[in-house]
C-alpha cells in the first residue's frame, strides 16, 4: 500500500491567495492523483520487467486501477493473480524435441539455471515445463514461477515507487493549479 503526501503549504497558499479556486480544488486534485497513479503503474511495470524476464503485457493484465474523483480523493492500484508458468519467462528449449535436452529457466535476470528432471510438453492444451510427480509416466505437474503481485510487490520496487509517486503527484498537482489559473 502506498502513502501519498501532498505539500500542505501549497494547499494553504492556494486557498489563501486564490479564493475562486476553492470549489475547483477537489477535481484538480483528483486529476493530479489519477495522472500520477497512471505514471506509477507504468513505472511499476518498467521496474518489474527490468528485474524479471517476463513481458510487460503479462504483468499489465494483472493490474486493476480504481480512479479518483472530486468526491472521493482515493485512487488504488491492485495487482491480483496466481503463480505464472515458467513458459512465460525465459525458458530453453521453447519447444519439444526428439532428443532429451536440459531445460533451463531464468525467472530473475542474471539468475537461473538448469532444472533437473524437467521436460517440455503439452498438457491441457498448454506447452510448458513439466516434471513427473512420481516414477510413473503420469501424472505430471507444470513448473511455475512467481505471481504478478510477488514481482510487483518486491521491496526494492515498492521503495522506489513511493518516492516516484510523491514526486509525480506534486508535479501534476502544480500543473493542474497552473491550468486552472491560466
Amino acid at each position: 500500500m502506498f502513502e501519498i503526501k501532498i505539500d500542505e503549504s501549497q494547499l494553504r497558499f492556494i486557498e489563501s491567495n486564490f479564493g475562486n479556486l476553492k470549489g475547483k480544488m477537489p477535481n484538480a486534485l483528483a486529476n493530479a492523483i489519477n495522472r500520477s497513479m497512471e505514471m506509477v503503474k507504468t513505472e511499476a511495470l518498467r521496474q518489474a520487467t527490468s528485474k524479471y524476464t517476463i513481458k510487460k503485457g503479462e504483468l499489465s493484465d494483472s493490474i486493476k486501477f480504481t480512479r479518483s474523483s472530486g468526491g472521493n480523493l482515493t485512487a488504488r492500484i491492485v495487482s491480483t493473480g496466481s503463480v505464472i508458468g515458467l513458459d512465460h519467462f525465459k525458458l530453453t528449449p521453447k519447444t519439444r524435441g526428439k532428443y532429451k535436452k536440459t531445460v533451463n529457466s531464468t525467472v530473475k535476470k542474471g539468475e537461473g539455471g538448469s532444472i533437473p528432471n524437467a521436460f517440455i510438453a503439452y498438457s491441457d492444451g498448454r506447452l510448458g515445463a513439466f516434471k513427473r510427480k512420481s516414477e510413473k509416466r503420469l501424472p505430471i505437474e507444470r513448473l511455475m514461477g512467481p505471481s504478478a503481485p510477488q514481482m510487483l510487490g518486491e521491496d526494492s520496487i515498492l521503495e522506489y515507487l513511493q518516492g516516484f509517486m510523491e514526486e509525480k503527484l506534486n508535479m501534476r498537482f502544480e500543473h493542474e493549479i497552473e491550468r486552472l489559473m491560466g
